[in-house]
């Protein structure tokens, strides 16, 4: 849409002033954004992106190009004088171009974005930009720029310039804007522009006419400098060197340099034009061969090998390409031309083409042989640094192949060149790989291994730089002229030695670091230990804020160009040769103040690699005297340590180590002042400064020795006297028994002898000695140590097992185990007498006893421990209550908790006592008994039985006498149980429930419990089964105190839930609060000042009550009243105790009870602080805006203001108050508030003071008002009752038109859009009434009631209500129309077909008769009637031949099959042959009841048969009288004869007549074989059975043998057919 511009508005912007003239608007500037959405010019601009036509003027010039035609004079000025050349007008006539074809919702969101609004407007309206640009970036989005924006895409642009004009005009923008296409990069698109459009117009001697010749050759000079200019620039862009040609050569054909026999003809300007430009190609070739590789290296940058190879390549390229422009045939005749001319530049530009030549062999030779280079420059660039030095000796073998191998490359300078950027290729590495900026912040180690590897890679090429220099002749063949790197090796290695003494420096800086960071470590003792570990410390931290000065550095430290690294250095080793003095200072005095040798080589340890470092060495040299004086010290205390140890032993007083034998303790102690001493000379030995070879250093040395061979003799006295009588010791102690009995207490003990162990433990420890000369008798038997170990152990648990068994079976346990016991004294008899420890066969005696005494012991212990584990088992729950609160005196019991915790009992209790058989039955197959039923195991499971049902008994007893104390009042304990009384759904309840008649009441809970209690031990079986019960149940309940405890509980229970039902109605009195509705309340309370009464309720009920608003003493009465109530309710106890054990907490009661009472309270407070807030918010607001307004001026003619004052002026009289009647009566509500703590904002306490004033100010200040305007006033009211008048007959005229609308009509196809249509122009007219009687009503004239126009109002919504029912109709028909046939649910259908009807006539009268709801109608009649049809069509008696009669009678042809829908069926206005209908499917029940007596029929006779009986004297079969086959024939006759008199029989006529022959024959030959078969049966009896009547009647008689013969043949034959058929399949009994 495009919004209205007032006038004024287009000459001020254009004008570029800010004021408009009195007519005009002022525009804000936040509104700018907005008005862009509305501007023509910017719709302008949309137009165009989205397919702008232009009228191009490159028409004429492309057709000059292709030769098509030629521009004239006119068309040259035209097109070259104002307009740049790829613009144009914008006229959309022709040659028409597409430019950025932008979607509209790409528009859309690219115009609703500020930025760009404002873009497109500060073109439009500002001088400083004079042009626009336009692209589109990703996915289509739409783009804005200025002349200093470039598109980053590579893209078209809309380019928008001004046409002569500072700002764009609202009338003229579109002669004021040039639009024209841009490409997004122009240098591409350029020189072909300039050759092909630009050279071909100008150069064209036809469009020169009229001109000067002096202006003619002047622009064909300079379009030759141009063109030569334009293709030297597109060569430099291409990377190329493009020699141009001059433009006569270029476009000649050959045959035009054989115009004369003298060749070409040449004119000095021409001659000019050549000689010119091979000055210049002369100055292009010669500079691209001039190019040196060199030249970066040279300009100060460090380019790698690639960069060698590139330049070959591109040279080699760039070579190939001016030579095949050399050698163009155009070329060679412009060096004919020369030649011919005798041209002094012919001799040198030939030249200049054979240096070409040559430097082509040059470059692809060089390229050749460089290009093997290639793999490996990339493994160096690809690969890592660690792996950089193996790829190193492949290089220079490379390098040399091409040095010996290349013609043009085996030059100095140029190898130089190459090995200069392998060594910046490794040092980049070098640099990748330290992490120049990182190197000093990593870690010590690694930092100190990269730089390793990097130090190791640049000495190793340069090592085998110098190996591969000696080896230059091994790659030249024999005879040929070797060429050495005669070359300086400093040209190489110039920068890779700098950067390798930075690396090497660092290199010393790391080291420093790792010695000097050890200082953290030093801790130094002493008695001035702290003092010197305090001044390592303190260089510790010195030496940290230096290296975190060198870590925080922002320098590179391989800069070797930059000389930060350096004074850094210098500083931080000045500093180092100050920690050496420091800590050399450090070193001699904590040497002083050590205690011994053995902390002065522990101080030595500790400063470890720091002593190394040269001063600190040569400050601690003059210690190492001291050292040695020390160290010959230690070793006289040696001395005297073993003469004290010597004379000790001479005395039996010796000390040894703890728990080591004594021969082996003394030597042990030997060895260890043995290590002592040697330990300290190895210390001594190792300090690398020391002058070991002094003469005093010697003879220290010389007693050490010594002491070590006295302490060699004394070991050798100890062993010597271990070792005499030990032989005669160890055979005398085997011999002994094994065990020994005790004959009073009938226990057994080992008898191994101690001595022999004295020996086995002096054997072991010599060995770990490494002693080599122990005694064969001691290592005899120390060989046997395992074993007789194992003896010894076994034994020991032999006895052990036995001991415990002997002293710890019961009676019980040893009536099953008794012979077992026997068994086992005797297995341990040997062992008393015979056998003793010298044998060597004890190993099965010893397993076989173990094995027996073990099994027994093991088997009782087990059964032992079982029986223990029964009673734990039973302890779980027998000393513990069953139910318990947490803490004793605190915690309640929670009775929600109380099922879980239930069945938790009795889950433990079952699983207790199914591990308790589960032990029984182990210990019946630990104790071996065979026979269950032996009295020993009955009297075993008696035991366990008595103490299952103590534990029961125990459990029972302690859970109900736990109940007994907690529900005692006298004992005074904290509450057991709590019951709470809530409010609920508007009732007082408790929870639990009090009343025994609920269902959990609280009474049923403590009887539960009490038999929850009593029931646990009803979950362990029986374990003595044969006293032949099934549990513990019934013992328990025989205990009588345990039932009278059950049963005070219960009594305490019933009497406390009465107290506490009688404490409940003390809080009826608070009824009312929860069940009367407060919302009902006050709404009556608003009403009439009070609540009404029932009595009031039943009388006003058949009219209302006379309004009787409450006052604001209503107010305060019914808040005080709550008030009060509040404060006694929260003055209720919030628990009460009954009985001393029942709790009845009161507090969630309270706590509801309170917060109701605060609601009622706050409904009435919450009305006065909303009433007094909005009264003076509105009031306030109301004296603001209307002063404001009133303050305005209005002049003649200013309707608008005119309005703006009537407005305030209306809505004074709508406000006639005074203050006695609304601001004392404020004040009084505020001042009640204040009282009940409800405080109002502060500014409505100063609106209430300054209001009052306002508002008699204002009244003054409109009546003033009033009278100013009055006769502006009279004059607008005149002009509003014309309006009026007016309207008045349009809308008249609206409605005639309305009447015709097509929307009443029921062939509509897209309703909702006309009727949205037509309701757009009533709203539109309804708009224009409200603003018309808006206005009347502000001038106080009387306004007319319009009623045409409310009539259409009220028909759009009626003929909506009509299409939403036509639609649903229409919609639920064509859904019902896609039902398949065999499911459609005729009943369903019509009810929604009457309930659309009823719903219809709830419709307004008047909608009756309109087009539209009679076709709704028509259409739900007529869909009944179908579906009546419908529903006739269904019946199952329908077969396809009434589907085709139909269809004949329809004249619509369908398929009926499983596919078929109710649409299909519809299709055949069954609504018309409704009869027609109804006839055919009368028919067709008349016809399936044929079809199916016809289908009887043929089922009866199917299955009928006929019946045999045999001859009792001739066994011969005869037929047998069947009268239910008679029956059926007869019946079935009749059935058919009715059948053929029905007028419905025409389908099945051929089958009933075929029926009724059948069963007429069948009738015939039945009665006939009947018939004969009784005559035979007859003569049969007389000729076979009387002799004599056979005799008298021959003749006769041999006639009836003759036919009895074929009539019993033939009934043979036919009873074989029918049995026959009976056994196989037959279709009928026909």
């Amino acid at each position: 849409m495009k919004a209205p511009v007032s006038p004024g508005c287009d000459s001020a912007m254009a004008e570029g002033g800010s004021s408009s003239t009195s007519g005009g608007v002022r525009v804000p500037q936040d509104t700018k954004t907005g008005a862009a959405l509305a501007d023509e010019r910017v719709d302008f601009l949309r137009e165009q992106a989205y397919h702008s036509r232009v009228v191009s003027k490159l028409d004429d010039v492309v057709g000059i190009v292709l030769g098509h035609g030629v521009v004239g004079e006119q068309g040259v000025q035209e097109g070259t004088k104002h307009t740049p050349l790829w613009f144009s007008h914008v006229e959309g006539q022709h040659g028409a171009f597409c430019v950025l074809r932008v979607k509209t919702d790409k528009w859309n969101r690219f115009i609703g974005a500020e930025e760009n609004q404002r873009i497109l407007l500060d073109f439009l309206d500002h001088v400083w930009s004079d042009r626009l640009l336009l692209f589109t970036g990703p996915g289509g989005t739409l783009h804005a720029g200025d002349a200093q924006t470039s598109a980053p895409w590579k893209t078209k642009l809309m380019c928008v310039l001004k046409k002569g004009v500072l700002r764009i005009t609202m009338q003229g923008f579109r002669t004021q804007l040039w639009l024209g296409e841009v490409s997004g990069h122009p240098m591409e698109h350029m020189p072909l522009l300039i050759s092909e459009v630009l050279v071909s117009v100008l150069s064209n001697s036809l469009n020169h006419g009229g001109w000067p010749r002096v202006v003619s050759e002047d622009i064909h000079r300079h379009l030759e400098q141009l063109r030569s200019k334009v293709v030297t620039l597109r060569g430099r862009a291409e990377g190329r060197t493009l020699l141009p040609l001059p433009l006569c050569v270029e476009r000649a054909q050959p045959q035009d340099i054989l115009l004369s026999s003298n060749g070409w003809p040449i004119d000095r300007a021409l001659l000019y034009s050549i000689e010119t430009l091979v000055i210049q190609w002369s100055g292009q070739i010669w500079t691209v061969l001039k190019r040196d590789s060199s030249m970066v290296l040279q300009q100060g940058d460090h380019p790698g090998p690639s960069a060698e190879l590139h330049f070959w390549a591109c040279q080699r390229g760039n070579l190939l390409g001016v030579h095949s422009q050399i050698m163009n045939p155009k070329v060679e005749q412009i060096m004919e031309i020369l030649r011919r001319i005798n041209s002094s530049y012919y001799a040198s530009f030939h030249d200049i083409c054979l240096k070409v030549n040559q430097a082509v062999l040059e470059a692809e030779d060089i390229d050749l042989y460089l290009r093997p280079l290639r793999r490996l420059i990339s493994c160096f660039e690809e690969g890592s640094f660690n792996k950089t030095e193996m790829l190193l000796p492949p290089l220079f073998h490379t390098l040399c192949l091409i040095w010996s191998r290349s013609q043009y490359y085996c030059r100095p300078p140029r190898m130089v060149l190459l090995l200069q950027e392998f060594c910046n290729l490794l040092i980049e590495k070098a640099f990748a790989y330290l992490i120049p900026e990182e190197l000093f912040k990593m870690e010590l180690e690694e930092g100190v291994e990269r730089v390793q590897m990097a130090i190791s890679v640049l000495r190793s090429f340069k090592r085998l730089f110098h190996t591969h220099r000696q080896r230059i002749p091994q790659y030249y063949r024999s005879g040929e002229t070797v060429k050495q790197w005669d070359f300086p090796s400093t040209l190489v290695f110039h920068r890779a030695d700098h950067v390798l003494g930075r690396l090497l420096m660092i290199e010393e800086l790391f080291a420093s670091a790792l010695d000097f960071l050890k200082l953290e470590k030093v801790e130094l003792g002493g008695s001035r230990g702290k003092i010197l570990s305090e001044m390592v410390f303190s260089m510790n931290e010195e030496f940290h804020d230096s290296w975190r000065t060198l870590r925080e550095s922002k320098y590179d430290p391989l800069d070797y160009t930059k000389e930060d690294f350096l004074v850094d250095y210098r500083r931080f080793m000045e500093q180092n040769r100050d920690f050496d003095q420091r800590l050399g200072t450090v070193l001699n005095l904590a040497f002083q103040h050590s205690k011994g040798l053995e902390s002065a080589f522990k101080l030595l340890q500790i400063f470890g690699t720091l002593l190394e470092r040269p001063r600190i060495n040569q400050l601690f040299s003059p210690n190492y005297s001291t050292l040695l004086g020390m160290f010959n010290t230690e070793i006289d205390h040696c001395q005297l340590i073993l003469d004290q140890q010597r004379e000790r032993l001479r005395s039996g007083c010796e000390v040894l180590s703890k728990n080591m034998p004594p021969v082996a303790g003394n030597l042990k102690w030997s060895q260890e002042l043995r290590d002592r001493i040697l330990t300290n000379r190895s210390n001594l030995n190792h300090l690398i400064r020391m002058p070991l070879g002094s003469a005093e250093a010697e003879q220290v040395l010389q007693k050490c020795e010594r002491v070590l061979e006295v302490l060699d003799q004394h070991d050798e006295e100890l062993f010597s006297v271990w070792t005499e009588g030990l032989e005669e010791l160890c055979n005398t102690h085997l011999q002994e028994p094994l065990l020994t009995l005790d004959q009073e207490t009938g226990l057994f003990q080992v008898n191994f002898s101690p001595a022999l162990t004295s020996v086995l433990r002096e054997v072991k420890y010599l060995s770990m000695l490494k002693n080599h000369s122990i005694p064969k008798a001691a290592l005899h038997l120390y060989s046997k140590r395992e074993t007789l170990y194992m003896y010894t152990q076994t034994l020991a648990l032999i006895t052990q097992w036995y001991n415990r068994l002997h002293s710890t079976i019961l009676a019980v346990e040893l009536g099953l185990v008794k012979e077992e016991m026997g068994g086992t004294r005797r297995q341990l008899k040997p062992a008393l007498q015979e056998l003793t420890w010298s044998r060597d066969d004890l190993l099965d005696y010893v397993q076989t006893t173990r094995d027996l005494v073990q099994d027994v012991s093991c088997r009782v212990q087990s059964s032992k421990a079982n029986v223990e584990a029964i009673q734990a088992l039973m302890g779980k729950f027998s000393h513990q209550a069953f139910i318990t609160r947490k803490t004793r005196g605190s915690t309640l019991l929670i009775l929600t908790d109380m099922e879980e915790s239930i069945s938790k009992q009795y889950t433990l209790i079952t699983n207790t006592g199914e591990q308790i058989h589960t032990l029984l039955k182990e210990n019946l197959a630990l104790l071996g008994v065979s026979a269950p039923d032996c009295a020993e195991w009955r009297s075993y499971t008696d035991y366990v039985d008595r103490m299952v049902l103590a534990g029961f008994s125990s459990a029972v007893r302690c859970s109900l006498q736990y109940l007994i104390e907690n529900t005692d009042p006298a004992l005074r304990i904290a509450p057991l149980f709590e019951v709470q009384l809530v409010l609920n759904a508007n009732e007082m309840t408790f929870e639990p429930s009090l009343d025994i008649s609920h269902q959990g009441n609280f009474y049923d809970i403590i009887d539960k419990m009490v038999g929850d209690i009593s029931k646990m031990a009803s979950f362990i079986p029986r374990v003595a089964k044969h006293k032949q019960m099934d549990n513990y149940q019934s013992d328990i309940d025989r205990m009588a105190d345990l039932s009278e405890l059950g049963q005070v509980i219960r009594g305490r229970a019933r009497s406390t839930i009465s107290q506490v039902r009688e404490y409940q109605v003390s809080f009826s009195s608070y009824r009312y609060l929860w069940t009367d509705d407060r919302s009902e309340f006050m709404r009556q309370f608003l009403l009439y000042g009070h609540v009404l009464s029932t009595e009031e309720a039943e009388l006003y009920a058949d009219y209302e009550l006379a309004k009787n608003p409450p006052t604001l003493d209503n107010f305060k009465e019914q808040i005080s009243l709550f008030e009060s109530l509040y404060v006694r309710v929260s003055k209720l106890e919030d628990r009460r105790v009954f009985c001393g054990w029942l709790q009845l907490d009161i507090k969630p009661f309270k706590l509801a009870l309170t917060n109701i009472i605060k609601r009622w309270s706050w409904m009435f407070k919450e009305h006065l602080l909303n009433h007094v807030n909005q009264s003076v918010s509105d009031l306030a607001l109301f004296v603001q805006n209307t002063s404001c307004g009133l303050s305005n001026k209005v002049s003649d003619g200013d309707y608008a203001g005119l309005v703006d004052i009537m407005g305030h002026l209306m809505a004074i009289r709508d406000r006639q108050i005074s203050a006695d009647q609304h601001f004392k009566p404020l004040k009084s509500t505020t001042d009640l508030l204040k009282t009940y703590g409800q405080q109002l904002p502060g500014s409505v306490y100063t609106q209430l003071e300054e209001l009052p004033e306002k508002w008699k100010s204002l009244k003054k200040v409109a009546f003033t008002v009033k009278h100013e305007v009055a006769p502006l006033q009279s004059n607008e009211v005149s002009v509003i009752r014309r309006k009026c008048v007016r309207f008045e007959i349009k809308q008249h005229e609206f409605r005639e038109q309305f009447r015709s609308e097509v929307i009443f009509r029921i062939d509509v196809e897209e309703p909702y859009k006309l009727i949205d249509k037509s309701n757009r122009v009533v709203a539109v007219l309804e708009a224009e009434m409200r603003k018309l009687q808006d206005t009347a009503d502000l001038f106080e004239v009387s306004f007319p009631d319009y009623k045409q126009l409310r009539q259409c109002r009220s028909d759009i919504i009626l003929v909506k209500a009509v299409w939403d029912m036509v639609i649903f109709v229409k919609t639920s028909i064509e859904d019902w129309t896609k039902t398949p046939w065999k499911e459609i649910n005729v009943e369903q259908m019509d009810m929604e077909l009457r309930r659309f009807a009823k719903e219809m006539k709830t419709l307004d009268k008047e909608v009756r008769v309109w087009d539209v709801y009679l076709g709704l109608e028509s259409t739900v009649k007529n869909l009944l009637t179908s579906l009546r049809a419908v529903n006739e069509l269904q019946n199952p008696a329908v077969r396809e031949r009434h589907w085709q009669q139909l269809m004949n009678t329809t004249g619509v042809r369908f398929v009926m099959w499983e596919g078929t829908t109710l649409g299909d069926l519809l299709e055949l206005q069954l609504h018309r042959v409704e009869d027609e209908v109804k006839n055919i499917v009368d028919k067709a029940v008349k016809e399936m009841a044929i079809e199916k007596v016809l289908a009887e029929i043929t089922q009866t006779w199917s299955v009928m048969a006929l019946s045999y009986e045999k001859h009792p004297s001739i066994e011969t079969p005869l037929l047998k009288s069947d009268e239910n086959l008679i029956e059926t024939l007869e019946d079935n006759q009749v059935q058919l004869q009715n059948i053929l008199m029905s007028k419905y029989v025409e389908y099945f006529q051929a089958e009933v007549s075929g029926w009724q022959r059948r069963l007429m024959v069948a009738d015939l030959v039945i009665s006939s074989w009947m018939s004969v078969q009784r005559t035979w049966a007859h003569l049969n009896s007389i000729f076979t059975n009387s002799h004599d009547i056979r005799s008298q009647l021959a003749h006769d008689a041999e006639s009836f043998q003759g036919i009895h013969s074929d009539f019993q043949r033939w009934k043979v034959a036919e009873v074989q057919r029918c049995l026959s058929h009976h056994e196989t399949p037959r279709n009928s009994f026909f």
